[in-house]
């Protein structure tokens, strides 16, 4: 609970009066050093809390408050100097896999995941520590007064926060006395709670919004729009997005930056090819051919990133005796990962990717024309967006019925990507149609196409791995061992693919059903030519 003191406030004269008046007893005076992490996508604010790292010369902690109310959700001990326990973990965590293991850390997984932790505020605190005494002079709760000066990451300002009041949590069985301390500190002390919570009072001095970017496509679309114009709009969503994660993506932050920026190409990419006729041929193939190009240069670093991710599970397919020995194709994973990386952001500041955003700039802010080879560029994007939903729906059943179980893997593989074209052209144009309408219809495809992004993954992966042992072997690295264990996590792997093609049946009829047809008819096949 927080406290705001008086701006006259003068802790000289104020610290025997509060003693005096209150019960409490000083028992420390230091500095400390605090500091409000959260994910760039602000996975903590938007799941209702914040992460404040900790440190002073008693030790280093890690704090996870409820937003709302500054309730304490969990505490995660990095070094307790007091007890000379030093654990070996990093000053600062960067991912929820530094902290000790913990049934706090098992909880922030789940909202973390892979996302690393930035800095939102840097906090250097003067801070006064009091204790309030029980009848056995033990201590039942802890009171710090502290005087702020607050740096936003990556400004070069400091704001003056004034003195603040931070009663703790006391001890089980202590809650009154707590209770009448708070009472007291707001009507003999002046000092006054507000509705506001600390992180939020300190982002709204800062004028910092945390969890502002998602990666999610939230448009407006008006449905009379003309269709270049609207295509334009969805471009431009697309291309903040990518922009957004280049960043974080050179220097490596953490794996998303590059996954959404890969999503951002490959939406774009579907939307020049699938959005027809509303930019001429020529250009609309130009940009293809450009993001075409963005979608190889990422490509290598991505599927390092994967098979990096996915490595304890890899494990968790080997006998226990084998686990040990794969150590090696992990190592080695790291280095190719190193490697592509440099080659990643050696593309991505050469002058062709910038001659590529420049131009691409240029070509949004342009307005959209209506000549002939662009025949559609003039109609209201509601019927256009109906008539590419209706037709890339009919492909997907039909491709679908077409497969039997002896058809080739390649089949699968273009159903796979033709499932891919639908659902962003559903997101693309989910605003044109009643809300929610197409929530269901994205999820139930979500279905198959899991299926069918597993069969192709388990096949890529296992292909890739037998190919690393030759890699490996030219560096020099892994034994016998090591190399029969990949050979053992291959097998695996096409076992997986070989269950999600078994499975494959089920999840295209729980697709192509009566019910789902009617729905995409309704929403998108009125007055066209049906199957």
């Amino acid at each position: 609970m927080y406290f705001y003191g008086p701006e006259t406030l003068s802790p000289e004269h104020f610290s025997s009066d509060l003693c005096r008046k209150t019960g409490l007893v000083q028992v420390h005076e230091g500095d400390c050093y605090q500091q409000f992490l959260d994910t760039f996508d602000g996975r903590l604010f938007n799941a209702g809390g914040y992460l404040l790292f900790e440190e002073d010369k008693t030790g280093r902690q890690m704090i996870w408050c409820s937003l709302k109310d500054d309730r304490l959700l969990g505490r995660v001990v990095l070094s307790d100097r007091k007890q000379d326990l030093v654990r070996t973990v990093s000053a600062k965590p960067a991912f929820v896999w530094d902290l000790p293991s913990s049934p706090v850390r098992r909880r922030l997984e789940k909202v973390l995941d892979m996302r690393r932790l930035l800095p939102l505020l840097d906090l250097r605190t003067t801070r006064r520590e009091y204790h309030l005494l029980g009848r056995d002079r033990k201590k039942i709760a802890t009171v710090f007064l502290e005087y702020s000066r607050v740096n936003p990451a990556g400004q070069d300002i400091t704001i003056e926060d004034g003195w603040i009041m931070r009663l703790l949590p006391p001890v089980r069985g202590y809650e009154q006395d707590a209770a009448k301390l708070a009472q007291r500190l707001q009507q003999d002390m002046g000092f006054e709670t507000r509705d506001i919570p600390y992180l939020s009072h300190l982002l709204r001095r800062c004028e910092i919004t945390p969890g502002g970017y998602s990666s999610k496509l939230s448009l407006a679309l008006d449905p009379q729009a003309p269709a270049g114009t609207a295509t334009k709009q969805i471009l431009n969503t697309l291309f903040d997005t990518l922009r957004a994660n280049e960043e974080g993506l050179i220097a490596d932050l953490d794996s998303e930056f590059l996954h959404d920026f890969r999503v951002a190409v490959r939406r774009t990419r579907s939307a020049f090819s699938q959005i027809k006729n509303v930019f001429p041929g020529p250009e609309a193939a130009f940009w293809k051919e450009q993001f075409s190009w963005l979608g190889q240069i990422t490509g290598p670093k991505r599927d390092l990133d994967v098979y990096v991710l996915k490595f304890d599970a890899y494990l968790a397919l080997l006998p226990p005796e084998y686990r040990e020995t794969l150590e090696e194709l992990r190592k080695f994973l790291l280095i190719r990962q190193c490697e592509e990386q440099k080659k990643l952001v050696r593309a991505l500041r050469s002058k062709k990717y910038r001659d590529l955003i420049r131009r691409y700039q240029t070509f949004l802010r342009r307005e959209a024309r209506g000549d002939e080879a662009a025949s559609d560029a003039l109609r209201p994007i509601k019927q256009v967006a109906d008539k590419r939903i209706w037709k890339m729906f009919v492909r997907i059943i039909a491709e679908g019925r077409a497969i039997t179980a002896g058809s080739p893997a390649e089949d699968l593989h273009e159903l796979r990507k033709t499932g891919k074209k639908l659902r962003y052209l559903l997101e693309f144009f989910q605003s044109l149609y009643p809300a929610g309408a197409i929530r269901g219809l994205i999820k139930t495809l979500k279905n198959l196409q899991d299926n069918l992004g597993d069969f192709q993954d388990y096949e890529v992966q296992a292909h890739s791995i037998s190919g690393f042992s030759q890699a490996m072997q030219a560096r020099g690295m892994g034994t016998a061992q090591t190399f029969t264990a990949m050979g053992i996590l291959c097998s695996h792997l096409l076992k997986g693919q070989q269950a999600a093609r078994e499975e494959f049946a089920a999840r295209f009829a729980a697709f192509d059903t009566k019910d789902i047809y009617n729905r995409f008819q309704t929403l998108f096949g009125s007055g066209l030519t049906r199957q």
